[in-house]
């Protein structure tokens, strides 16, 4: 269930996501033109986008030219933190719950009515500057390591990463297991674990702000 609330905290949150929306429109419009977003494969396009869609990860959901989806949680800011009631384990259980909910999906009439692939597809989570330096830096980091790592040969652990990264992906791993746990029972194999997190991006404000487009 996604969490509501009041105030400052609230209307920033929803003029962030707003942000990141233009920021998704003026892509959108601009086709080939626009740099090449989130690693998607070269001469990608970003087609249409939903908000608040019906779905576990609710923010905005991005469809692209080559049948991609991308599926994007929006957060000011945000601590990398297992704490069941934080915001990033929050965003990670949305994440779980909708690489579970496409994979146990055969094709139907909506675009998300399929396992989701990490070559096509993103969960993406968008943050800002002021996010702390384990999301901005060492979270990036391990995400693409373990990307890059060969697939024949892909493994849990970090190759040449320091102690933080490691932390990172403990963190990671645990909510993601806390999640899996709760949604379907029992913890993930390692090839659902990487499958998963081979899905996942990060990408925050200032990387968007160079684009010029926030």
């Amino acid at each position: 269930m996604k969490k509501t609330g009041g105030g400052a905290a609230t209307a920033g949150g929803i003029d962030y996501q707003n942000r990141v929306s233009a920021w998704v429109a003026v892509h959108i419009l601009a086709e080939k033109d626009a740099s090449n977003p989130w690693g998607l494969p070269v001469g990608t396009t970003l087609e249409w986008f939903r908000c608040e869609a019906e779905q576990p990860v609710d923010d905005l959901i991005v469809g692209t030219s080559t049948g991609g989806l991308i599926f994007a949680q929006c957060k000011r800011t945000l601590d990398l933190s297992e704490l069941e009631n934080s915001e990033f384990a929050s965003a990670i259980d949305q994440f779980v719950r909708q690489y579970i909910s496409c994979k146990t999906k055969k094709s139907g009439n909506q675009p998300f009515d399929r396992p989701l692939d990490n070559v096509n597809d993103r969960l993406l989570l968008i943050t800002s500057s002021r996010s702390s330096e384990l999301i901005k830096i060492q979270l990036p980091a391990v995400l693409k390591n373990l990307r890059q790592q060969p697939i024949s040969n892909r493994n849990l652990n970090i190759q040449n990463g320091n102690d933080r990264e490691r932390r990172a992906l403990l963190i990671t791993k645990n909510c993601v297991a806390n999640s899996w746990s709760k949604a379907v029972g029992g913890v993930p194999s390692d090839d659902e674990f990487l499958q998963l997190l081979s899905l996942r991006s990060e990408e925050h404000t200032s990387e968007l702000q160079s684009r010029q487009y926030l």
